[in-house]
C-alpha cells in the first residue's frame, strides 16, 4: 500500500544505494532540499507532478518510487547515464573532445565516426 512512510524509505534507499544527494536532486527538480527531506523522511508526500519529476530526475518509474514495482537489474545503470548525460550536456567541448579520446579504445569503429561528425558540427556551431 502507498503511503508516506512507504514512499520515503523507497526514495531512501534509492539515494543512497546510488549515492544521489539530496541537494542535487532537489536542484534538478528546482525544489528546496527541506522539501525533498520531508518526502525522504515520510512526513511529506509529493504530489503528482512532483512525483513525476522526480522519477524523471531519478531515471526511474513513479511505479518504482511508489513500491509498486522491483527495481530492475538495469535500473542502477539508467541512473548513472542519466547523471552522465546530464554532466556532459554541461561540459565545454574541449573537455568533451578529452573525454571522447579517452573513450576512443573502447568504440567501434563506427562509434568513432559518428561522434567525430557530432564533435565536427559542434564546433562548427561555436564559431563565429
Amino acid at each position: 500500500m502507498y503511503n508516506a512512510q512507504a514512499f520515503g524509505r523507497n526514495l531512501q534507499e534509492h539515494l543512497s544505494s546510488h549515492g544521489i544527494e539530496q541537494k542535487w536532486v532537489a536542484e534538478k527538480m528546482g525544489t528546496s532540499q527541506a522539501t525533498l527531506s520531508r518526502y525522504v523522511t515520510g512526513a511529506r508526500l509529493p504530489g503528482v507532478e512532483s512525483l513525476v519529476e522526480l522519477a524523471q530526475v531519478l531515471g526511474v518509474s513513479v511505479d518504482y518510487l511508489l513500491g509498486i514495482e522491483q527495481p530492475s537489474p538495469k535500473t542502477k545503470l539508467s541512473t548513472e547515464l542519466t547523471i552522465l548525460a546530464q554532466c556532459y550536456s554541461q561540459t565545454p567541448l574541449s573537455i568533451r573532445k578529452i573525454i571522447w579520446a579517452s573513450l576512443d579504445s573502447y568504440m567501434t569503429p563506427e562509434q568513432r565516426l559518428v561522434i567525430e561528425a557530432g564533435m565536427s558540427a559542434e564546433g562548427k556551431s561555436n564559431v563565429g
